[in-house]
């Protein structure tokens, strides 16, 4: 590699001091200069000047106006590479190591070598496209992969400590939640509900979750309090740049649970939007922040029920609006069709009226880590249109618990290029993909983005949000796409016999082999095709297991093997249904499982079903021996109370249906449930070791028929503190917002 006529061998490597940064960018570029000519350097003639600062640099620096921005030209002979920052100049150190010594790092632990060109000279003025940029996952989270990547931030609180290189990055406020949904961390539910319970929202529909609670925006002591504690953080963490004021987080049946007290409503309906409460009260905590802290900015979200920009309000100058991408894999923000121009038209409002906009964005499936996406072209033009908008930080959320089967490593990889050089062009986005595939996979590589290109035409303009579960599988139940999928994933294996390059093509394959499951599972017709696929499907858990995957979703864990039903559904990691069969005016008595229990709980319940066939009484006797209940919320699951979920068309996903109903009953007998019209009776008395529930829900001509049903008791102790759940038919310890997917069953006899 030449610069004019001087190859690159005759260098030395010069730092004008010993700060961490620069002494990780002279070793790198050492190291990486001695990977390129074997050892054979002749340092004597010229030198690499880094982090240098003399008249000639400060002229060239005048035009970058990013703190981490950087220029590398060559003068005389020598190359300098000097940042308006230490940070900056390793970026730009690494810069140059990945363009004029051909370096690139795929991953954590691949990195590839390209021959490099010969240049008359080189003279480059760097500014990075935004202030945040970070693709949050597995790899993303590397310090080494992130600051060569010059990735600058992370969640965690390694983002508090340099992490490699002495890069600290964007001094985020963090405490998780302090990055965000931070309501919780400045209004503790438990601190403040006991004595002011007009803190909180406690909407109508909201069926319950402590810190799924938002709080009351309109309320003057919440703002004094908010306020308070964001100010002591910024007087105790000198050096944080950004500080989150935000809504709680929100999802499935939590994600409207906003305040709708008078004041709070009033605003709500002046702006169109509840983006506008929001904005009202985080405007007030800027401007307090601004007065004490003026280079601090405060940040908050545009998430689900905030998404909607206000018609009047308009956040403060020192106020980021993050707005949360929900656009479904395979749309692009620059289509024309229904969903897009409804995103695209709240975004570019966003635009419009905030001076700071940060982008959130999903890049897997966080509800099942196993299923292909095809997402690929969908990162290139949503990411370059958010560019063009002028965003001002970007964060692309993967899986960040682990690096397998589905594409994690190349999407933190385009994402990370994306940043570096936001003005690529389509085809160089491409090629990009191509030297990924060749350099992690060798020559299979060409394989695998045709197998890239097959999911993006699967998904281009599908809307999987609005899919139940019987959707999901049958959408991946095709057979041309098994097929095609299968095919080159042979001729990539043919031509492949490095051990490496064969255990990631092995990895990978579990994709189609999900997509087969699906594929076995909807044409499973008799007992041997539900024998093969049953085979299959505990075959593919045990190799995601020995690969050492532990979770199939976000936050949940694959559950212990041996309990697993795998004659289920590709998705549903619950166990064998328990069957409630049910004669006719006959009595049956059930316990919850002892395999859900809780060693040092006090509490268990009991229950009898019967049926009339006009309704299902129940009768649950509870063991309790300290009772709390919140008379004043039914809707509150955090008391001593009993849930019963049904579902009458065996639904087995998070989200209701038409059938799928829940019941909530308190140890008074006073009750919530989402379809009122359904219960005939109900009753409760407190018995010497716990309490006792009668209960009649309408369920009229059900002989010959099945219903999804499962029963949970929630323990807590006088004082309101939590102590455990119990259920009927749900693995141990599962999340209550994940019951709906672990119904039992009861079929109606006569």
């Amino acid at each position: 590699m030449k610069i004019g006529n001087v190859d690159l061998k005759e260098f030395d490597v010069k730092i004008n001091s010993n700060s961490e940064q620069l002494l990780t960018a002279k070793q790198e570029l050492e190291h990486y200069l001695l990977c390129y000519y074997k050892n054979s350097l002749d340092k004597t003639r010229y030198s690499i000047f880094i982090g240098f600062n003399n008249e000639l640099i400060t002229n060239k620096l005048r035009n970058i106006s990013d703190n981490e921005g950087f220029v590398i030209f060559s003068y005389n002979g020598n190359i300098y590479i000097s940042g308006k920052s230490e940070t900056g100049s390793l970026y730009g150190t690494y810069y140059f190591i990945e363009n004029y010594l051909g370096v690139d790092w795929l991953t954590t632990d691949q990195e590839i070598f390209i021959e490099p060109k010969n240049v008359e000279s080189i003279d480059i003025e760097y500014n990075f496209p935004t202030i945040l940029r970070f693709c949050h996952s597995f790899n993303g989270l590397n310090p080494v992969f992130r600051t060569r990547q010059r990735c600058n931030f992370t969640v965690g609180d390694i983002n508090d400590f340099p992490s490699y290189g002495g890069v600290r990055g964007l001094k985020f406020a963090f405490s998780w939640g302090l990055f965000g949904h931070t309501f919780e961390l400045f209004i503790p539910y438990e601190k403040y509900y006991v004595n002011h319970p007009e803190y909180f929202s406690f909407h109508p529909s909201h069926p319950g979750e402590n810190h799924r609670y938002q709080i009351c925006l309109t309320n003057p002591e919440v703002l004094d309090i908010v306020t308070k504690e964001v100010l002591d953080y910024l007087d105790n963490n000198p050096g944080v740049k950004i500080i989150s004021v935000s809504q709680n987080d929100s999802y499935f049946d939590y994600e409207n649970n906003y305040c709708v007290c008078d004041n709070c409503k009033k605003i709500f309906e002046q702006e169109g939007a509840y983006s506008g409460v929001l904005l009202q009260f985080v405007n007030k905590v800027a401007e307090k922040v601004k007065e004490r802290y003026p280079n601090v900015l405060v940040h908050t979200f545009a998430y689900h029920f905030t998404e909607e920009p206000p018609k009047h309000i308009k956040p403060n100058d020192n106020v980021i609006v993050q707005f949360c991408n929900h656009l479904p894999s395979g749309f692009y923000f620059q289509d024309e069709n229904e969903i897009s121009n409804i995103e695209r038209r709240k975004l570019d409002k966003w635009f419009d009226i905030s001076k700071n906009v940060f982008l959130w964005t999903y890049l897997c499936d966080h509800s099942n880590y196993f299923a292909p996406i095809g997402n690929f072209k969908t990162i290139y033009y949503n990411t370059k249109y958010f560019f063009s908008k002028g965003v001002k930080g970007i964060f692309q959320q993967e899986n960040s618990d682990y690096n397998c089967c589905n594409f994690s490593e190349i999407r933190s990889y385009l994402v990370c290029k994306l940043f570096s050089y936001p003005n690529m062009t389509f085809d160089e986005f491409m090629e990009y993909i191509h030297k990924f595939n060749k350099g992690y996979y060798g020559d299979a590589g060409k394989y695998i983005t045709e197998y890239q290109n097959l999911l993006d035409d699967k998904f281009r303009l599908v809307n999987l949000s609005k899919f139940n579960q019987n959707d999901f599988i049958n959408f991946y139940a095709d057979y041309e796409l098994l097929t095609k999928s299968k095919a080159l994933f042979e001729k990539a294996f043919n031509i492949t016999n490095t051990k490496v390059y064969l255990d990631r093509l092995n990895k990978l394959y579990m994709t189609v082999r999900y997509i087969e499951l699906c594929y076995l599972f909807v044409n499973a017709t008799n007992n041997a095709d539900i024998s093969e696929y049953s085979k299959k499907r505990e075959q593919f858990i045990k190799d995601i297991l020995s690969y050492g995957v532990t979770k199939y979703k976000e936050g949940s864990s694959i559950p212990d093997i041996n309990h697993i039903d795998f004659e289920k559904s590709p998705i549903d990691y619950s166990k064998k249904d328990k069957v409630i069969n049910l004669l006719l005016n006959k009595e049956s008595i059930w316990f919850n499982s002892d395999d859900n229990t809780i060693d040092d709980r006090d509490a268990g319940f009991e229950f009898k079903v019967k049926y009339d066939n006009k309704k299902l009484s129940l009768n649950i006797n509870v063991k309790d021996k300290d009772i709390f209940v919140n008379d004043d919320n039914l809707a509150d699951w955090e008391q001593d109370s009993v849930e019963i979920y049904i579902s009458e068309s065996l639904n087995r996903t998070n989200k209701y249906e038409d059938g799928d109903y829940f019941i909530r009953v308190n140890a008074h007998g006073l009750y919530f449930c989402n379809l009122m019209q359904k219960i005939v009776n109900v009753s409760s008395k407190v018995t010497d070791n716990g309490y006792n529930i009668n209960l009649d829900i309408d369920m009229e001509n059900m002989v010959g028929k099945k219903i999804g049903f499962e029963i949970i008791n929630h323990d807590f102790d006088q004082k309101g503190k939590y102590k455990s759940t119990s259920y009927w038919n749900a693995f141990k310890f599962s999340p209550v917002y994940s019951s709906p997917s672990t119904f039992g069953i009861i079929e109606f006899k006569e």
